[in-house]
């Protein structure tokens, strides 16, 4: 398989950011000395393996990247994306959600736990995450989120309404469950946290920007400490 060349030699811990505005906004505040691009994703790191690296949406291209920086190391990710609530659920737009169940109608997942479909945050994240976000008071909700390849097919799909109900769920999104999944196959430490932007069976135009705007700062502190210390 052909894969073009990576300079990133080493990596301790990575943060994803799955949007083209999360990139375009952290990336501002964390200018790492060096700068690459693998497979149209954009990537800033340095010598101490710290790497940023996106904007990176899609269960494939998410496992491949961590497979690639598995290989140089890596122990801890955090992934920053969007999700769209489930009408049903306690979510808001503009929420920050951290899914501590995800459940995979993604392809990717399979190729690591073939009988599986369901996945978990570890639990020492996620106390690590509710103290770190109540001591900078940051507002937040956990729930079980849905990972499917393709979420506009799965919304519009004959039938598939009711059966989605039973699952059980608070959002839908691309990634989470592969990315949990690849967590626990290989024992690194993830967390994904997601803004909440839109709304699982609508379709809407308006991007969040305004929303966002505060969230999006308030987090700076809390990903510059996980840059410099990880998850502790």
């Amino acid at each position: 398989m052909y894969l073009p060349e990576i300079k990133v030699n080493f990596v301790k811990r990575l943060v994803i950011l799955h949007t083209v505005p999360e990139w375009n906004f952290y990336s501002k505040y964390f200018s790492f000395p060096f700068k690459g691009r693998f497979l149209d994703i954009n990537l800033r790191f340095d010598n101490e393996g710290r790497l940023l690296a996106g904007p990176l949406f899609s269960a494939p291209k998410m496992a491949l990247i961590l497979e690639i920086a598995l290989k140089r190391g890596l122990r801890e990710t955090l992934a920053i994306g969007w999700a769209g609530k489930n009408p049903g659920s306690n979510l808001n737009l503009g929420d920050l959600f951290i899914p501590v169940r995800s459940i995979s109608l993604e392809g990717t997942s399979k190729f690591y736990f073939f009988n599986r479909q369901v996945f978990y945050l570890d639990d020492y994240v996620l106390k690590y995450i509710e103290e770190s976000l109540s001591q900078y008071e940051i507002s937040f909700k956990i729930g079980t989120i849905l990972s499917a390849d393709i979420p506009w097919r799965v919304e519009n799909f004959p039938n598939l309404t009711e059966k989605l109900e039973d699952l059980n769920f608070e959002a839908i999104d691309m990634e989470t469950s592969a990315f949990y999944c690849l967590s626990e196959y290989y024992g690194f430490k993830g967390l994904s946290l997601h803004f909440i932007t839109d709304e699982y069976g609508k379709i809407s135009h308006r991007r969040p920007e305004e929303t966002l705007k505060s969230l999006r700062k308030s987090l700076l502190p809390l990903i510059a400490n996980f840059l410099e210390k990880g998850f502790s």
